[in-house]
């Protein structure tokens, strides 16, 4: 036996040695085997998680708000954002805000039924967030915009002209985001205001109760404004 033939023999026993140490010190287990990572949270847990991101919007139609304050709005946002951020890249990550994406749907279709067209565009902006391109979405932004643009309208009284048998009716009238009012004097089957405001004077209701208007920009859209007491 020569000395390279010792030498490899004593490096193999020192070898063995060692690793023995080694795996008597930290235990079967430790030293040979990688621990697992967690298991991933179920879709219902992270459902749970999420949930409070968009009960702002909870809240404001259950109590009849007519939309959220800019602060809110940001706010919500925000931390919708950094959500899907965290957890687009799991599986039931991506089930779990697909979930939460459905529920932010059927808030902005409770929105739509109840006339509350400045929370339906803050909710489809929302939306956005979530990164699906859905026809339905831009159906509704363009529906709440063409509905914001119809203006309020309040009667301040009725003119009955004797000598042209004739009725008039003075109607005070504000675009939304205008911050100003104007008065305008019609008469039944007058068109008055520039599009897209655009009214007409249908007929005036009862004994000079109420008038019955339609909104041009949507063909048949037509509501009654009645007089106050």
């Amino acid at each position: 036996m020569n000395r390279m033939t010792v030498a490899l023999i004593v490096t193999a026993v020192v070898v063995a040695v060692v690793v023995g140490v080694a795996f008597m010190a930290w235990g079967p287990g430790k030293a040979i085997f990688v621990k697992p990572p967690p298991p991933e949270s179920s879709m219902e847990e992270l459902c749970a998680k999420i949930h409070p991101v968009i009960e702002p919007l909870e809240r404001a139609m259950a109590e009849g708000k007519p939309d959220l304050g800019e602060a809110e709005k940001t706010q919500v946002t925000e931390a919708l954002r950094q959500t899907v951020e965290q957890y687009q890249d799991s599986f039931n990550g991506r089930r779990a805000l697909a979930r939460t994406a459905e529920d932010v749907r059927q808030m902005i279709k409770d929105a739509r039924k109840e006339g509350k067209w400045e929370l339906v565009l803050t909710m489809t902006d929302i939306f956005g967030v979530f990164r699906r391109s859905e026809f339905f979405m831009k159906f509704y932004v363009q529906l709440a915009e063409e509905q914001l643009a119809r203006p309020e309208v309040t009667i301040q009284g009725f003119f009955d002209d004797q000598e042209m048998k004739d009725t008039y009716v003075f109607l005070e009238v504000q675009v939304r985001g205008s911050g100003e009012a104007k008065t305008v004097r019609v008469r039944e089957g007058e068109e008055f205001l520039d599009p897209p405001h655009s009214l007409k004077l249908l007929e005036i209701v009862g004994r000079n109760k109420g008038v019955r208007l339609e909104f041009l920009a949507i063909p048949g859209d037509v509501f009654e404004v009645m007089m106050g007491p």
